[in-house]
């Protein structure tokens, strides 16, 4: 999935742009407006679809994210609000049909959002430090970790330690720190001082089981996850 960082003057605000996937060459693009997003043909310039909120509780949306599973036949596709809820709608690609879902966990303007697109799992996390995992099958939260860091928590990556193991569930805070979260039982297994003063995004590369690092200077790190989850650097770009 490819992240757009601009804003097309009154049709979009200045939330990141993101890709419709599912096709091979993406020409779709999902654009934020105040409390609904705008699916767009690059192709023809026209407008697909309108995705509205399904209640008047949500106000301005701050956060989009997508799933980006190849294997189903439905996209999935969250926006967090201002006053902590969050709105997913689920296309189906095939019947041309969405629905959508509201799911109350916070209180807080949401900051990150993230899909386990093998799984039936989502997680969610908020300016005040809290953290959700939510099981969407059912539409109901699982876990919820109060002051998962301290102040708002700016970045959440799917992670494993070693190929074809269990998965992990990494968080940034601009506490400075990272934490590593276990699927299963919500428990925190690491904590880790961010090699950087400043980092704007965090992206696991699954097929060199290496975590990319994007800081505020223009520069990228690749890091492989030893045992204990402690890091080595790769190179820097």
């Amino acid at each position: 999935m490819v992240c757009l960082k601009l804003s097309l003057g009154v049709i979009s605000d200045s939330i990141n742009a993101l890709f419709l996937p599912k096709t091979s060459v993406p020409n779709i693009i999902i654009l934020s407006k105040e409390n609904f997003l705008i699916l767009l043909s690059l192709r023809s310039g026209t407008t697909i679809a309108i995705l509205k909120k399904s209640t008047e509780e949500v106000k301005k949306i701050l956060k989009i994210e997508i799933n980006k599973s190849f294997r189903s036949k439905t996209i999935l596709i969250a926006a967090g609000f201002d006053n902590g809820l969050i709105q997913i709608w689920k296309m189906n690609i095939l019947k041309s049909s969405i629905v959508c879902v509201i799911l109350k966990g916070h209180i807080f303007p949401i900051n990150a959002l993230k899909f386990d697109f093998h799984r039936q799992n989502f997680f969610s996390a908020c300016k005040s430090g809290n953290l959700v995992f939510w099981d969407l099958k059912k539409k109901i939260g699982i876990f919820k970790i109060k002051k998962a860091h301290q102040g708002k928590i700016n970045i959440l990556c799917l992670t494993r330690k070693v190929v074809g193991k269990l998965k992990f569930l990494l968080s940034f805070g601009e506490d400075n720190y990272i934490r590593f979260w276990d699927l299963k039982t919500g428990f925190c297994l690491k904590t880790l001082t961010s090699p950087f003063n400043k980092i704007l995004n965090i992206e696991f590369f699954w097929k060199e089981n290496s975590l990319i690092f994007f800081n505020d200077v223009g520069t990228l790190a690749f890091y492989g996850i030893k045992k204990f989850f402690s890091f080595y650097l790769l190179k820097k770009i």
